[in-house]
C-alpha cells in the first residue's frame, strides 16, 4: 500500500510440472486443480507429493495443501488425499506484515 516504488516485485517458483503430468487423472489432483482453476503447485516433500492451492497462503505455507501420494507417482490404487495445510510462524510473519504495510521493501519470511 505504501511502497515507494509503483511496480510490485514478482517472484517465480517451480510448480512441479513433471509431477503434475505423473498425477494427471488422479482424483485428488484433478479435484483440487479444478477447484483452484489451475493455480496449484505439486511438490515432492519427504518422499510424498504435496498439492497446494496457491490462492491461499504464501510460499512455503499454504492453507490448502494435501498429501496425494508417493512422490514417485500414483500407484495402481489412488490413495485418499490427506490435508497438510500449514500456518506461518506468526512470530516472523506478523512483524513482516506490519513492516510491509508501512512500505518497507522486505522479502517474505521463509
Amino acid at each position: 500500500m505504501l511502497d515507494a516504488q509503483a511496480e510490485p516485485i514478482w517472484e517465480t517458483h517451480e510448480r512441479g510440472v513433471a509431477l503434475m503430468q505423473a498425477y494427471a487423472g488422479h482424483p485428488g489432483y484433478e479435484r483440487l486443480n479444478r477447484f483452484a482453476k489451475g493455480l496449484v503447485a505439486l511438490q515432492a516433500e519427504h518422499g510424498r507429493a504435496h498439492l497446494s492451492d496457491l490462492r491461499m497462503g504464501q510460499t512455503p505455507t499454504y492453507s490448502f495443501s494435501f498429501d496425494i501420494g508417493p512422490a514417485a507417482g500414483p500407484g495402481a490404487e489412488p490413495e485418499p488425499s490427506q490435508a497438510r495445510g500449514r500456518r506461518p510462524d506468526l512470530s516472523r510473519a506478523l512483524p513482516w506484515l506490519w513492516a510491509r504495510l508501512r512500505g518497507a521493501p522486505l522479502p517474505p519470511p521463509r
